[in-house]
């Protein structure tokens, strides 16, 4: 008795069986009827009913076309990426070259930069030079001007007893003029 109501649900199933026609399967799959007609030649498939001088096939044809055009898919997505790539490629070289510019742009502007110093440097050099200069002068002017005090200090004992005779105590100086 169950045999007898699985042979019935088969035979249901397989007369009700969605079947599509060649211009449904192509709308379905959003292409031309011949683009579809040509690839189930080049694919070998046969319809699984006729009726007529038309054919009908189940839905197994839309998932084979679509597994199919999914392979030649991922051959344009690669095209698409590798132009993608390339684009992307060309545009950083772009980059790199505008940064190699403004990089030998910076070098000249460090040159330039580098001669300013070096030009300061020379010129801070020579003025320490001066600066030297300057202090030796100095320093054998005050050398001059002290050995003078000094002859001075000594051709003039008299003076020089009279400040020291104000610089002492009164006590000091009454020792002092008696000698």
């Amino acid at each position: 008795m169950f045999k007898w109501i699985e042979t019935v649900r088969k035979q249901f199933m397989k007369k009700h069986e969605q079947l599509y026609s060649q211009n449904r399967i192509a709308d379905i799959l959003g292409v031309s009827k011949s683009t579809l007609s040509k690839w189930l030649k080049a694919n070998a498939v046969s319809p699984k009913q006729l009726k007529g001088q038309r054919k009908y096939y189940d839905k197994t044809v839309i998932e084979r076309y679509q597994k199919s055009k999914k392979v030649d898919t991922k051959g344009k997505n690669h095209l698409i990426n590798s132009l993608t790539v390339f684009q992307t490629v060309s545009e950083k070289q772009h980059e790199i070259d505008e940064l190699k510019q403004l990089l030998k742009d910076k070098e000249e502007q460090l040159k330039e930069k580098d001669e300013q110093i070096m030009l300061q440097n020379n010129e801070l050099v020579e003025f320490a030079k001066k600066f030297a200069q300057l202090a030796d002068q100095a320093q054998q002017l005050n050398l001059v001007d002290k050995s003078l005090r000094q002859k001075k200090f000594i051709d003039k004992p008299v003076e020089n007893s009279k400040v020291l005779k104000s610089k002492l105590h009164w006590w000091q100086k009454i020792g002092k003029t008696k000698l």
